[in-house]
């Protein structure tokens, strides 16, 4: 019996381990998974079973480093590398060089080495003695910004000469060392990109249209201490951006035309150094709203102001010394409400004031002798004006067309009263001429539509032509005995006129065509 079973048991196992056989011909492995993880550094392994128990492994390989950003850890400078790192998750650092960094420079020198910076491919002539360089041309050089050495081939550099920059529309910016004495003329002319400037104090004297058309301009600034004495002709002249600029107390004069059509500018400054504003300076200035002349200055030439449309008030500093105010001096400057001009002023110049139409009031001192022609023409908002005794004449169209001038006392000091002197003054109401003056001109008071009456002194010999022409409130008139000739049209279309009185011994020769022309109420 126990034979039998321990047969049977054999057998069983037999037929499992048959059976076992081939079912894993060949092994039905699931997935892999890991058995050990691998580093960035050491390989790891992962598994698989098979139903049968059979487990098969294999290598995972290193994943190798991952590093993160690279982080700066020294700066480089511009004379040593600098030197930047990143990191592994394993610890693992990696570091590598960064390449020298550029000059940091602070007015052209560098901070950390003290390296001169300048433009390179500039011209420059040799000065004759051979002791110094001047910047001829802008070169081969092609920076916006443009730095000027301060020395050349071991020898200063003392000037920049005419038209080295003229034209360089590029140009955004120009440093000028200290060792610059002067800038030529047109030197940097019509350089429409250049956005400012700093002028070194050892700079002289600014040339003629140094500056000009500089259409982009907005600030010059000069240094302290500065040692200009002159601002040439036309220097500035153009400059549309320019907004203010302070002239350093060195200057002693302002060229013609030195800040003209400078539209821009809103303020500026005269030191009291300045002796002489040159012709048409500041003509304008559209923005400029006031201006103070300091006592120093002896002359304002003609037109200085002239154009400037926004200008409000002039003010002239106690103790003026100025001796003229020049032709066109104020001219077009109809913002201009009043003036006081100082006593040291002995000659009001043509046109001074001419079409200065918001002037009120004037105040003319007993020191002025004369008041040139058309000097307040067209001051249509002047009401009145008092002349002083120490004037002795009164120019051509003096006050032509000063509709709102309602009376006027002329001094018995003036001997002459010119051409067309009150053309024009509608509201002037009478008038009396001294006996000073012995001769009425052509058209002094043509069309004073609101003249009532007119003295003539016995000093006047004659009356020109056109002279009251158009006078159509005048209701009559004496001739007085003197007057040995009147003028053409002299009395035309005074409309209201109804008598003309000749006195006794009259010397009257002629009477012009059409002295009474269009007189209606004449019986």
């Amino acid at each position: 019996m126990k034979k039998r079973t321990l047969i049977i048991i054999l057998l069983a196992v037999l037929v499992f381990s048959c059976l076992a056989l081939t079912a894993c011909h060949e092994h039905e492995f699931g997935e892999w998974t890991v058995k050990t993880s691998a580093t960035c550094t050491e390989a790891g392994q992962e598994q698989r079973t098979c139903e049968c128990g059979e487990v098969e492994t294999r290598d995972i390989p290193a994943t190798g480093h991952s590093f993160g950003e690279w982080t700066v850890v020294e700066d480089a400078t511009c004379t040593e590398l600098g030197q930047e790192e990143r990191v592994c998750a394993c610890g693992e650092k990696e570091r590598r060089d960064i390449s020298i960094a550029e000059h940091t420079y602070v007015n052209n020198v560098c901070s950390v080495c003290g390296d001169v910076y300048y433009s390179k491919g500039l011209e420059y002539t040799l000065s004759d003695d051979e002791t110094y360089y001047i910047v001829s041309g802008i070169g081969t050089c092609t920076d916006l910004d443009v730095v000027i050495p301060s020395t050349y081939n071991d020898l200063p550099v003392t000037s920049i000469g005419s038209d080295a920059f003229y034209g360089c529309d590029s140009l955004t910016s120009i440093t000028i060392p200290s060792s610059v004495t002067s800038i030529g003329e047109y030197a940097f002319s019509y350089c429409t990109s250049l956005t400012s400037i700093t002028i070194p104090s050892s700079v002289t004297s600014i040339g003629e249209y140094a500056f000009s058309y500089c259409y982009s301009l907005t600030s010059v600034t000069f240094e302290e201490g500065s040692q200009l004495s002159s601002i040439g002709m036309n220097a500035f002249n153009g400059c549309i951006s320019l907004t203010n600029i302070t002239i350093p107390s060195s200057v002693t004069s302002i060229g013609s035309d030195a800040f003209s059509y400078c539209t821009s500018l809103t303020n500026i400054t005269i030191p009291s150094s300045v002796t002489s504003i040159g012709n048409y300076a500041f003509s304008n200035c559209r923005s400029l709203t006031s201006i103070t002349i300091p006592n120093s200055v002896t002359s304002i030439d003609g037109g200085a102001f002239s154009g400037c449309d926004s200008l409000t008030s002039v003010t002239f500093e106690e103790g003026s010394q100025l001796s003229s105010i020049g032709e066109n001096a104020f001219l077009n400057c109809p913002s201009l409400t009043s003036i006081t001009i100082p006593s040291s002023v002995t000659s009001i110049g043509e046109w001074a004031f001419s079409n200065c139409t918001s002037l009120t009031s004037i105040t003319i001192p007993s020191s002025v002798t004369s008041i040139g022609n058309g000097a307040f023409s067209r001051c249509q908002s002047l009401t009145s004006i008092t002349i002083p005794s120490s004037v002795t004449s009164i120019g051509y169209q003096a006050f032509h067309d000063c509709t709102s001038l309602t009376n006027i006392t002329i001094p018995s000091s003036v001997t002459s009263i010119g051409d067309r002197a009150f053309y024009n003054c509608t509201s002037l109401t009478n008038i009396t001429i001294p006996s000073s003056v012995t001769r009425i001109e052509f058209s002094a008071f043509w069309n004073c539509t609101s003249l009532t009456s007119i003295t003539i002194p016995n000093s006047v010999t004659s009356i020109g032509d056109w002279a009251f022409y158009g006078c159509e409130s005048l209701t009559t008139i004496t001739i007085p005995s003197s007057i040995t000739s009147i003028g053409g049209s002299a009395f035309s279309d005074c409309t209201s006129l109804t008598s003309v009185t000749f006195e006794e011994g009259s010397k009257l020769s002629s009477i012009g065509e059409n002295a009474f022309y269009d007189c209606n109420k004449l019986t």
